[in-house]
Formats: structure tokens, sequence, C-alpha cells
């Protein structure tokens, strides 16, 4: 599930993880979504909060197939740098200089496979690039 949700929020001043009843600290159970936005700087940014994702433009993703890693998307247990997406793929560097294609392209005279063979790793970035491509 993916739904993009555009409303400006205020950033609270601090964020608790666990209550306190009688003396006795319990964790807040995870409710299973992230939050998903874009940084001022065109990064990828996660969070389990509402407020922290819509302070930033307005504008954030509400999704249940990733997680959060310290600020960073993590996907299948793998956390991912996304400086930027096109409609061919995600870039994986700060430079915006290589591409990290999710397919193969032919060419008139042969195939050229862009992308490393790693099928786990081009599915994560396709859900990282139709995230990061909701929230352009």
């Amino acid at each position: 599930m993916k739904e993009l949700i555009e409303m400006k929020t205020v950033k609270k001043d601090a964020h608790h993880m666990f209550t306190y009843k009688d003396g006795k600290k319990t964790p807040i159970p995870d409710d299973g979504v992230t939050f998903c936005y874009l940084s001022k700087t065109g990064m990828l940014k996660a969070t389990d909060f509402e407020d922290v994702a819509g302070s930033i433009d307005g504008k954030f993703v509400v999704t249940d197939e990733i997680t959060n890693d310290h600020g960073k998307p993590c996907v299948n247990g793998r956390s991912y740098d996304i400086f930027g997406a096109t409609e061919e793929g995600v870039y994986l560097t700060a430079a915006r200089d290589t591409i990290y294609h999710s397919y193969d392209i032919d060419t008139p005279t042969k195939k050229v496979q862009v992308s490393p063979n790693n099928p786990t790793k081009q599915a994560d970035c396709e859900l990282l690039r139709q995230i990061y491509m909701m929230l352009v």
C-alpha cells in the first residue's frame, strides 16, 4: 500500500517510544507504516512520525512496504540512499551521474544489461523509484 498525502504539519519538540504507567516503562507498539518524504536536498527519507514527514514541504507517502533505518528507507533489510529518480531508475550516489536501471536496454545492434544481476536489489530500487516519483 502506497498513498500520497499532501498535508503541512508542524514538527513536534520530541517523540517518545515508550509510555509510563504505574512506574512501568512500556514500549508503544509499531503501527507498521512508514512515512517517506524528500529532504530539502532531494534525498528520499523515511520516518515513523507523520509530523516529521509533513513538516518539510507538506507532501509525503504513507506505506507499509518499507521500514525506517535511521532516516533511510529500508527494503528487505537493506537501507538505501536514494538521491533522485527518473522513469528509468534511481540515483544511488549524490553526484547523480550514474543511474541504477531496473531493466535491460535493447539497442538496434545488441542487448545491453545496465544493472547488476541482482533481482532483489532491482525490485527494491523499483519500489523506491515509484515512491520517489510520487513525491516529485
